[in-house]
C-alpha cells in the first residue's frame, strides 16, 4: 500500500512447511495501515504482526489482518511501526496543548526510534529521545510528543502479560 500518508513498511514472512524447508509466504507493504479516529491522517500505524500465545503454523493467514488493538492479547505479541506528527499538528486543547495519546496496557513494550526526535512523558519524567536510542516500557500511564517539526518514526514490540 503506497501513498499512505504513514508511508510503507516492506514485510517479508518466512514459513516452514512440513518438511522442515522455509518458504517466503509474504513479500510487499503491511496492508494493515490504521490512523486514529479524530487525528491528522499522518499520525498513526502500520500492523506487522501479531501473535495470540504460541507463535502462529506456517499457513497463509495473515495475524495483522485485524482491528486496531493499542496491545496484544494476554499472552500475544504485537509488532508494528508507529509515525508520530508534530504536535502543532494535533489536534489541541482549550488551553492549547497538543491532545496527546496517554495511554497504559499490561504489556512489556520494546520501542526502538528509528527517525526523527520524540520524547518520553511519564507524568514525572520528560526524556528526550534520537534515532536508535531504545527505551523499554514495563507499564504505567505515559505518553510519546514529537516537539519538532518533522515526523518521527518508532517500532515497538508489545509482549502481553500472562492472564
Amino acid at each position: 500500500m503506497t501513498g499512505n500518508p504513514i508511508g510503507a513498511v516492506r514485510r517479508v514472512v518466512v514459513a516452514g512447511d512440513d518438511h522442515g524447508h522455509a518458504h517466503v509466504v509474504a513479500d510487499g507493504p503491511s496492508p494493515h495501515v490504521h490512523t486514529l479516529p479524530g487525528m491528522p491522517a499522518g499520525l498513526g500505524l502500520i500492523d506487522l504482526w501479531y501473535t495470540d500465545g504460541a507463535p502462529s503454523d506456517g499457513t497463509s493467514v495473515d495475524p495483522a489482518d485485524r482491528d486496531l488493538s493499542v496491545a496484544p492479547v494476554p499472552g500475544g505479541t504485537l509488532f508494528r511501526v508507529v509515525q508520530f506528527l508534530p504536535d502543532d499538528e494535533l489536534p489541541h486543547d482549550e488551553h492549547g496543548a497538543a491532545q496527546l495519546f496517554w495511554h497504559e496496557t499490561s504489556t512489556v513494550d520494546y520501542n526502538l526510534l528509528l527517525e526523527g526526535t520524540l520524547w518520553l512523558l511519564t507524568g514525572h519524567a520528560e526524556i528526550e529521545l534520537h534515532p536508535f536510542d531504545v527505551v523499554i516500557v514495563r507499564g504505567g500511564r505515559h505518553a510519546w510528543s514529537n516537539r519538532v517539526d518533522t515526523p518521527a518514526r518508532l517500532v515497538t514490540v508489545g509482549v502481553g502479560l500472562p492472564g
